[in-house]
């Protein structure tokens, strides 16, 4: 049988008003001022486990790249040649369903720089400009500086994260700072040894914080989602973080299920660290602006976002696993598959929620009590933003 069901409450606070999410000025100040000093995940270490290794990323309406270096060091650059700017890196266009993991760039056979394919400009891992033909002798031109436009990154627990901008209106947090309360969930499981198996991606239109608002309740889970019914229990969350840019906590797994999948069953190695309750939980997290963590038994779910306008979102949605250990495993498709289909009915109702708003003269209703970390969201991005109003 499952925990007693935790008491939690609105306290009657109603919900956002509408032109946060439907007006397209507010976007344009959050474009200004809250997203360039904000860290949004754009890949793994995994996905770049060798020198010289790379992948192309696209983030608030940039293009960028990310490589390891010679001294085994990660680098992140924005994805155009100094001299007319062409792409460096191949881009994938997403939208719905499954879109291939990103392209490397062009570089030569021994991964040891990064080469145009227009005129052969060549750039060390570095992001130096090591070579520039039939340039030497150009009035003005000096080889130092036209290096590579430089993007801020950093790593927690094998993910990466980039930061477009900053400046001394929005100061920036380190990003060690903002995600140190969630050590303790997932040092235990060895996140950093996860690895990326499958990537969805989504272009929703909706506005970001939409998406935020529904993923940090269930009380819309009997509706819209009957197949997460037999395996966790909609009141049966904890609210472990509740102020600032974490929210969250653990749901509990049905006892007649093992995981959250297709069928309830396990399909990727358990942490040997994962005993006791812990085996029977699936923990759910937010962080502002651009990050869902899900942690379960078997894997890791992530939902990468990047937000494109006032009404349209990109979210990429990755599963990771532990490397398997000879152990005889499905494949993780029942992971995916079942995610797939949630999120594509949970991007349905963001999407029917944003076109309601839209249309004027609406005002919210008071929070339920299930959606009480909705109320600590809207608090949070209410403060954020009113410096800048």
């Amino acid at each position: 049988m499952n925990a007693k069901q935790p008491v939690r409450s609105s306290g009657g606070i109603t919900g956002l008003p509408p032109r946060y999410c439907s007006d397209p000025t507010i976007f344009d100040l959050e474009q200004k001022h809250l997203f360039p000093s904000q860290w949004f995940p754009i890949g793994y270490e995994s996905d770049i486990a060798g020198n010289g290794e790379h992948f192309s990323f696209q983030l608030l309406g940039l293009d960028g790249f990310c490589v390891r270096d010679d001294h085994d060091q990660l680098h992140c650059f924005r994805n155009v040649c100094r001299h007319r700017g062409t792409q460096l890196c191949p881009v994938n266009s997403s939208g719905l369903g499954t879109v291939p993991e990103g392209e490397p760039c062009s570089d030569n056979p021994t991964k040891s720089s990064i080469v145009c394919d227009y005129h052969g400009w060549k750039y060390g891992l570095d992001g130096r400009l090591i070579a520039a033909p039939h340039m030497d002798n150009t009035p003005g031109f000096n080889r130092a500086d036209f290096s590579l436009y430089p993007i801020r990154c950093a790593k927690w627990q094998g993910i990466i994260f980039a930061q477009v901008g900053g400046g001394q209106d929005n100061p920036t947090d380190s990003l060690t700072e903002i995600l140190h309360p969630l050590n303790r969930i997932v040092e235990p499981r060895g996140l950093d040894q996860f690895q990326r198996k499958k990537t969805i991606s989504y272009v929703i239109q909706a506005n970001w914080k939409l998406l935020f608002q529904n993923f940090n309740e269930c009380y819309h889970c009997p509706s819209v989602h009957p197949q997460l019914t037999p395996l966790t229990d909609y009141r049966d969350a904890e609210n472990e973080f509740d102020t600032g840019p974490i929210l969250g906590g653990p749901m509990r797994i049905r006892d007649d299920a093992d995981s959250v999948t297709r069928d309830g069953d396990y399909c990727g190695p358990i942490p040997d660290s994962l005993v006791g309750e812990e085996l029977k939980k699936a923990h759910y997290y937010t962080v502002s602006p651009g990050f869902f963590l899900s942690l379960f038994p078997d894997y890791v779910m992530v939902h990468r976002l990047s937000p494109l306008a006032f009404n349209q979102t990109k979210i990429d949605c990755d599963f990771l696993f532990l490397p398997a250990s000879g152990l005889s495993l499905p494949t993780g498709a029942t992971a995916w598959e079942f995610w797939d289909q949630t999120n594509l009915q949970d991007w349905e109702m963001c999407e029917r929620v944003q076109r309601g708003i839209s249309q004027g003269n609406f005002s919210p209703s008071p929070y339920s009590p299930l959606e009480s970390l909705l109320v600590k969201f809207d608090q949070h991005y209410r403060q954020q933003i009113a410096r800048f109003e």
